[in-house]
């Protein structure tokens, strides 16, 4: 799980280098190294399934994880009771904020705007979400457990592009 969370923040970070335009890999090359002692989340914690990341204006990083809830079908009926977004220092990748509970069932993308409000995205749910950097609800898009095509209804939405 940490070496799929590693993968996830480092490509979100823009870690990436881009071919050149011959379609060979550029001259510069870039070494991954996996630390074990990143990210900091206790003994206890339980990070699980990461689906969405998003890095702040201060650098730190959003992930937004499903805590032990596994894609079944149909979805699970009930909300999720842990906090399902953590906020981490992007250096010693301990905990600064997380909040999230009570209000996931399926939780899938997650984008930090320009604002630094964090939107998210709920399959299950079939809504849009978006908080505040802190985790107070603004706004929210769909109805929830109706899916749909329309101006009022979402059918499993995976990316919110709240930029």
């Amino acid at each position: 799980m940490k070496f799929f969370l590693a993968l996830l923040i480092m490509s979100a970070l823009g870690f990436c280098k881009e071919k050149a335009d011959t379609g060979k890999e550029s001259a510069d090359q870039v070494n991954y190294e996996l630390v074990n002692t990143w990210p900091q989340l206790g003994k206890d914690f339980n990070l699980s399934q990461p689906t969405g990341i998003g890095v702040d204006k201060d650098d730190h990083i959003f992930v937004f994880h499903r805590t032990g809830r596994k894609w079944t079908t149909p979805f699970p009926d009930s909300l999720i009771s842990q906090n399902t977004v953590l906020e981490l220092d992007n250096e010693s990748g301990k905990i600064i904020n997380s909040w999230g509970a009570d209000y996931f069932i399926m939780p899938h993308g997650l984008t930090v705007d320009k604002d630094n409000n964090v939107w998210v995205t709920d399959v299950g749910l079939h809504q849009i979400f978006k908080f505040s950097h802190d985790g107070k609800l603004l706004m929210k898009s769909g109805v929830a457990k109706v899916p749909g095509n329309d101006s009022l209804h979402f059918n499993l939405p995976t990316d919110s592009c709240g930029r």
